[in-house]
C-alpha cells in the first residue's frame, strides 16, 4: 500500500525560527512587488504616466500600533493572483524572476508576524480582495482564510499588506542596517529610477561605491569581465577605489540585478582578499566589484548562492586571473589621506546620536545618582571578574617581541560574565606577562552591528588595558592625561599597520 506525505497545518509556526534577516525578510515583498512591476510593466507604466506617479513601494514600522505594512502600486492581484499568492511552495507563472519558489512572501510575513492581512486591487478588474492570514488559528487546524471581496475603481492598482501581533519589530540600529540594506539590494532599480523604495515616507537613494582610481591617462581602473562555469554565464566589474574604505570595498553577489549578498556585507572570496572575510590591507580597503549569476540556483531565503561541487572555488579562480592586476595595483598607493574618514552626513548622524545618549534620562541617572565606589571596591569588583575568567584557556595569546624581553599578552573573550559585569578588566600575573579580559555579554556588546563593530571595540579593551599598564610602570599614581597618551599612540597602529602590509604585499608581488 502507498503511503502519502502529509504536512502538519502546525508547520506553519515553525517560520518564526526561518534563519532570515530583518532585511532579507522584508525584501521578499519588495521582490514581490518589483516583479509584479517587471511582468506587466508596458500597462502599469501607460498607467502610472496618466496618474503622473512613479512605480513606489513604501514600507512603514509604525512602532506606537506594533505594525509593519508594505504597500505598492504594481499590477495588483486579483482572484488567481492571491489564490496562488497564499498557496504555500505554488511557482509563480514566471520563475525566471526575482520571485521563484512560492515562498518568500508567506514564510516572511510568518517569521514577522502572526497576523496578516493583505488587501490589493488589480489594474482593469474593478474589485478590492481583502484576505486575513492568522498563523494560530490555522495552526490549529483551521485553514480558511478570510477573503472579502468589495467593488473598486478598474484603475486602481495596489498591494498593501500588513503585519501585526510581530514576532520582531525593528528598532534602533537596526533600522538603519536594514535600510543600508535594502537600498544595495535594490541598487540598480533605484539608480535607473525604476524603483522609488520608501522607508516611513522617505526615498531610499543608492551613492555608488565612490570614486574611482584613475591611471595617469585619466581612465579609471574599471573593467568588465564575462566567463562560463558549468554552462552557467557570470559577468560582472572591478574596479579599485580612489579613497581607501574597508566597508564600501568587497564583491557584492547579485541574481536578477537584486543583490543576495554584498555591501554593507561584501563577499571576499579569499584568492583575493587573503584571510576568510579579509584583514585590513589594502586591498580590503580598495579593490571593489560585482558578480551577477542570473541562473545559479538562490537559497529561499536569497541570502547565499547554493552552489554545487567546485563552483565557487572555480568562480574564485577565475576572478583572481581577472583582478591579478587590480589586486597588484591597489597595493602600490598609500597615502595618509587616501583612507575615507567618516563622510559629512555619518559624522551628523553619529553626532546627533551620541547627543541624545549625553541628554538621556538614563545617561542623567548614571552620572548624578550613581555612587563612585571607593578604590578598594571597585578593584574587587574588577577582580572577581578576572578571577572569574582566567581560569579558562584565553581566546588568542599575542607575542610582542620588543628589544628586551618579550611581551605577552593573552586575551580572554569571557562569556561566563555577566551583563552587569566590567565591560574589561586586565591584570600582570608575571612581569611582561598581561592578561585582558573583555566581557562578551557587556550591554554594549549586544549593540554591536558585524565585525567592523567589535574589532572596533576589542581594540579599544586592549588598548585601554596596555596603556593603563605602561603607564603604571612608569608612575606610582596614574595620571589620567598619561593613559590618554599612550592610547592616542595604540590606535594610530592600524593605519601603520595597513602600511606596513601594502609594502609586503607590493614586494611579495613583485617576487
Amino acid at each position: 500500500m502507498d503511503m502519502q506525505l502529509e504536512l502538519e497545518l502546525s508547520n506553519i509556526r515553525n517560520y518564526r525560527r526561518l534563519s532570515y534577516t530583518a532585511w532579507h525578510a522584508l525584501a521578499e515583498f519588495v521582490d514581490n512587488s518589483t516583479q509584479s512591476y517587471f511582468d506587466n510593466r508596458a500597462a502599469i507604466d501607460e498607467q502610472l504616466h496618466a496618474e503622473d506617479e512613479a512605480f513606489c513601494v513604501r514600507i512603514i514600522v509604525d512602532r506606537s500600533s506594533g505594525m509593519i505594512r508594505i504597500w505598492d502600486n504594481a499590477m495588483g492581484m486579483g482572484t488567481e493572483e492571491l489564490e496562488r499568492a497564499v498557496r504555500i511552495g505554488q511557482p509563480p507563472p514566471n520563475t525566471d524572476g526575482r520571485s521563484t519558489y512560492g515562498l518568500g512572501m508567506k514564510t516572511a510575513g510568518c517569521w514577522f508576524s502572526n497576523h496578516i492581512v493583505i488587501r490589493s486591487s488589480k489594474l482593469g478588474e474593478p474589485s478590492e480582495h481583502t484576505i486575513e492570514l492568522d498563523v494560530e488559528r490555522i495552526a490549529k487546524g483551521d485553514p480558511n482564510l478570510r477573503h472579502r471581496q468589495t467593488l473598486a475603481d478598474a484603475e486602481s492598482h495596489y498591494t498593501n499588506i500588513e503585519l501585526t501581533e510581530l514576532n520582531r519589530l525593528p528598532k534602533g540600529r537596526t533600522i538603519g542596517r536594514i535600510k543600508d540594506h535594502l537600498r544595495s539590494m535594490y541598487r540598480y532599480d533605484i539608480s535607473e529610477n525604476l524603483l522609488r523604495l520608501e522607508w516611513d515616507g522617505i526615498p531610499l537613494t543608492w551613492p555608488g561605491p565612490g570614486e574611482m582610481l584613475k591611471s595617469a591617462d585619466g581612465t579609471p581602473y574599471h573593467k568588465s569581465f564575462a566567463f562560463m562555469i558549468d554552462g552557467k554565464p557570470v559577468s560582472g566589474w572591478v574596479a579599485i577605489l580612489e579613497h581607501g574604505s574597508r566597508a564600501k570595498a568587497g564583491f557584492s553577489i547579485l541574481r536578477k540585478r537584486r543583490v543576495i549578498q554584498g555591501w554593507p556585507d561584501a563577499w571576499r572570496p579569499e584568492s583575493l582578499y587573503g584571510q576568510r572575510q579579509g584583514s585590513n590591507n589594502l586591498v580590503n580597503q580598495r579593490l571593489v566589484g560585482e558578480v551577477h549569476l542570473d541562473d545559479f540556483e538562490v537559497a529561499h531565503t536569497k541570502d547565499a548562492i547554493l552552489w554545487s561541487d567546485e563552483q565557487e572555488a572555480d568562480i574564485e579562480d577565475k576572478l583572481l586571473e581577472v583582478a591579478k592586476d587590480y589586486r597588484r595595483r591597489a597595493q602600490e598607493r598609500r597615502l595618509k589621506d587616501d583612507i575615507d574618514g567618516p563622510s559629512d552626513a555619518e559624522v551628523a548622524a553619529a553626532a546627533t546620536e551620541l547627543r541624545a545618549e549625553l541628554e538621556s534620562a538614563a545617561m542623567v541617572d548614571r552620572l548624578t545618582v550613581f555612587e563612585v565606589p571607593p578604590p578598594e571596591v571597585a578593584r574587587a569588583v574588577f577582580e572577581e571578574a578576572r578571577r572569574a575568567t582566567i581560569e579558562d584557556e584565553p581566546y588568542f595569546e599575542a607575542e610582542l617581541n620588543t628589544a628586551g624581553e618579550p611581551i605577552f599578552v593573552s586575551v580572554f573573550l569571557s562569556k561566563v560574565l555577566s551583563s552587569n559585569d566590567p565591560y574589561f578588566t586586565f591584570d600582570v600575573p608575571q612581569e611582561r606577562k598581561i592578561q585582558i579580559v573583555i566581557n562578551m555579554n557587556h550591554d554594549y556588546v549586544k549593540m554591536l552591528q558585524g565585525t567592523d563593530d567589535l574589532i572596533g571595540h576589542l581594540r579599544h579593551c586592549a588598548y585601554d588595558g596596555l596603556a593603563e599598564w605602561r603607564a603604571g610602570q612608569k608612575q606610582e599614581v596614574l595620571k589620567p592625561e598619561s593613559v590618554r597618551s599612550l592610547k592616542d599612540h595604540f590606535m594610530r597602529v592600524p593605519l601603520i599597520r595597513s602600511e606596513d602590509d601594502a609594502t609586503e604585499h607590493a614586494s611579495s608581488d613583485d617576487s
